[in-house]
């Protein structure tokens, strides 16, 4: 009896696949890949960019189509590779809705009550994604205090802009 192997690294893990009989038993869900072109069903690396700097750059995010579906990722390149492989569209939010996902660490040095008073502080990021695209995000934060909050958590990455910029009106 003849064994195959075939191993894939994706995002830090390793897939393997093998095959006990024959390489052309459909039974299984992988088989040995001799190339790319004998396969085309299967997505290249490319076609998900599956390859993602292991920076810890924390973002938090919630599915368009779904709302409750919040979700925390190390950093924007694995955002978008989890997008493109699931087929969903992730829109950044604040890093509290993912605070339980957020390393203890961090989060209980960053973390505190804040008062519930609105006067709002605008205010942008840049983040690394996939292909070394920068996006930038501009954003609200209810006031001072969870500004301060959600930057401690950002590893200070957040500036504070002009109010116009997030469509406040400045006094």
């Amino acid at each position: 009896m003849n064994s195959y192997f075939f191993g894939l690294l994706l995002c830090g893990v390793i897939l393997i696949a093998t095959s006990w009989a024959n390489p052309t038993d459909h039974n299984l869900a992988y088989s040995v890949i001799k190339s790319q072109e004998s396969i085309p069903s299967v997505p290249t690396l490319n076609s998900c960019n599956s390859v993602c700097p292991r920076n810890l750059d924390p973002i938090c995010a919630v599915d368009v189509d779904n709302d409750k579906n919040i979700k925390y990722f190390p950093n924007t390149c694995l955002m978008e590779n989890d997008a493109c492989r699931r087929g969903r569209v992730w829109k950044p939010t604040q890093l509290l809705q993912c605070a339980a996902d957020i390393d203890p660490g961090l989060r209980d040095g960053c973390v505190h009550a804040c008062p519930f008073n609105y006067d709002p502080i605008c205010a942008r990021t840049t983040k690394n994604g996939a292909e070394g695209k920068v996006h930038e995000y501009i954003q609200n934060f209810a006031n001072r205090c969870v500004f301060d909050m959600e930057n401690c958590l950002a590893s200070g990455k957040w500036i504070e802009v002009r109010g116009e910029m997030c469509g406040l009106d400045e006094d």
